[in-house]
Order: structure tokens, then sequence, then C-alpha cells
């Protein structure tokens, strides 16, 4: 005669048959790069100036949650276990913009994801190559910087930068890479420091007038105020000028005065009496004719 097994004892049977092994999940440590420029100096401040740090290009490898290692030139390695607490390209703008906020002594700035803030003098284009630690120790860091005023090219440059990196921890790791950020930002900050538009936002102009002065002449002025004698620097005393084609017969006599103004001011005061068309470049401020 069959015997019955009793309920609870079939229970206690299939619970133990289904034993779940320990579980080899690890969680994973979230990074964030940080801002790190310091200008004790103050070398570098316009605090006048306005900009904004546009959406950073990246190649495709690096548009990942998880950290990349470079193996050699062909192979890279994604760290399982260490990951970006924000998409890397947010995280570079976000950082490129606190560090030239401090560089240049300016609150008035924005980063992607934030819009351009309304009449920024400046943007800031990157475009990274390469950003990522290497088997020999250094975070390497490549990228291609453009610098606008209202959508017109100002300067763009290429940088290439390695960081030594000293220790194994990613924690170190994202120091080293925030490192590297900030070395990128000092050249971009010199950059937009060098910039004729920005030279003449920084020089103060107290006492300035003029009485029936032809453009010419009284550009050849303003570079005084620059600190441009054609005496002493040839080369350099038509940063602000007219355009090689101009016709200064077509342009009536200039009376200006002016008290406590940024030369920047003045140029946009003759640029208006003067009904010409300003373009700024990395080499000057040139006025044209309007066509």
């Amino acid at each position: 005669m069959m015997r019955l097994i009793p309920f609870n004892c079939i229970i206690c049977i299939v619970l133990c048959s289904c034993v779940i092994p320990d579980s080899n999940h690890v969680e994973p440590e979230y990074h964030l790069l940080t801002d790190k420029s310091v200008d004790h100096n103050g070398s570098l401040h316009l605090p006048s100036i306005s900009f904004h740090v546009r959406e950073v290009s990246i190649p495709p490898y690096l548009d990942d949650h998880r950290i990349v290692r470079r193996q050699s030139g062909t192979s890279i390695n994604y760290l399982e276990n260490h990951r970006w607490g924000e998409p890397i390209s947010e995280g570079i703008s976000r950082v490129v913009g606190l560090n030239l906020s401090t560089l240049l002594g300016s609150l008035a700035y924005s980063s992607y994801p934030s819009r351009s803030r309304l009449g920024s003098l400046y943007e800031v284009e990157i475009s990274i190559i390469r950003f990522e630690k290497t088997e020999d120790s250094y975070v390497n860091i490549s990228a291609v910087i453009e610098i606008f005023h209202h959508n017109n090219l100002q300067v763009q440059f290429k940088i290439n930068e390695q960081i030594p990196a000293s220790g194994k921890k990613s924690s170190i790791e994202i120091f080293e890479m925030s490192e590297g950020l900030s070395v990128v930002s000092s050249k971009i900050a010199k950059s937009i420091h060098q910039l004729p538009l920005s030279q003449c936002l920084q020089a103060e102009v107290e006492d300035f007038e003029v009485n029936e002065m032809p453009l010419d002449k009284l550009l050849t002025l303003l570079n005084l105020e620059l600190g441009i004698d054609a005496s002493k620097y040839p080369k350099r005393m038509e940063i602000i000028r007219l355009s090689s084609d101009f016709d200064s017969n077509n342009v009536p006599l200039i009376s200006l005065k002016v008290v406590d103004k940024s030369l920047f001011e003045i140029i946009k005061l003759v640029n208006q009496k003067s009904s010409t068309v300003l373009k700024f470049s990395s080499s000057g401020i040139v006025f044209h004719e309007i066509p």
C-alpha cells in the first residue's frame, strides 16, 4: 500500500532543492569631473565678459556611461564597475564653464545643456578627439577649440596634453582627468583674454573727445588708447582699423565726447556715428563700409 508524504515535508524538499547561490554582483562606483582652476593673481580677469560653453562633441567610443581606458593605440577597455555619474560631454562642458568663470572672474556665463545667455560675447566650442587614461599611466586629452563672437569664428587651435596619472585608483584617474580639463581651460582663457575685443573691454577711458575728425585719424587715436603707439609698435598699430577697400570720403567727420567708458563702448559709438559694419577677429577690429 502506497504511503502518503505529509504536505509540509514536500514543501521542505522543494525549498531545499532551490538553494540560491551568493550573488557576484558588484555595485558600480559613479564618478564626476570637477573644476580645479585657480587664478591667484587675477591676471586673466575680465569681469565684464560673458560667455557660453556649447555642447561638447565627443567621439562615439567615449559616448558611454562606462569609463574608458586605452590599452594601446588601437584597443580600449571599458570599466564595468566605474561609470560616469552624468554624460561625459555634459560633464566636460560644465567643468570648463566653471573653470573659465574662475579664471576670467566672470559669473555671466552658461554651459550646455543650459541655453546661451542673451548677448553673450563669446561662445566656446570643444571637439574632443581623445580623453582617457593610457597604459603608460598618462591621461591624454586632445581637442580642437573654437571661440566665436556672435557666431563669427575668432580663433581656432588644437590642444594635446598629457597629464601624469600617479595612481591606479579610479578616483585618482578622475582627479587627473579634471586636471587635464583645467589645463585646457587655462589655454582657452588666455586665448579669450588676448582677443582684441577683450583688450578693448579692459581699456577704461576716463575722458575722450574729438571734434569733426576723419574716421581714419579717429581710429589712430583709439589705437593709442589701447596702448599701441605706431612709433614703438609699427606692426601692431592697426588693431583697430579700416578695411583695405574702405573709402573714407563716404564717411562724414565725427564728433564725440565720452567720460568713463570702456574702449569697446567707444568703438561701438564710432560704429554708429560712421554707419559702418564692425567685424571682429583675432587680428583686429575692422570697420567696413555697408554693402
